[in-house]
């Protein structure tokens, strides 16, 4: 859970970097149930078709790199699409992340957050 000296993870300060060293760690929600983070996954990028479309942040060339994380609830968990507020040991806490669940299987219900 989170301590004191954590401080909250921005979505601006998700970055595809960032996640990619947390693969297979667990997190935890709120209400004390555990997740874990099993996917973190770059996507290729499309040309826009308008400037309000260009991303606002990034490392690559100015530009955010559009990734998605796949995290796995516990076999049982209630398959509810929505935001998440959730704490990791060492990052501190990360709120209103949009995840949709994807598929499930013996090991559990997986939901994916996507960053563009």
């Amino acid at each position: 859970m989170t301590t004191n000296s954590q401080s909250n993870v921005t979505l601006a300060q998700m970055t595809f970097e960032r996640m990619q060293v947390l693969s297979n760690d667990t997190f935890y929600l709120l209400d004390g149930r555990e997740l874990v983070l099993v996917e973190v996954a770059k996507v290729e990028r499309k040309q826009a078709l308008h400037s309000w479309q260009q991303p606002k942040t990034d490392t690559e060339e100015g530009k955010r790199v559009p990734f998605t994380l796949v995290f796995r609830f516990p076999v049982g968990s209630e398959d509810i699409q929505g935001g998440y507020d959730f704490t990791h040991p060492v990052e501190g806490a990360f709120e209103g992340v949009f995840l949709t669940p994807i598929t499930s299987d013996e090991n559990g219900l997986y939901l994916e957050a996507i960053f563009n």
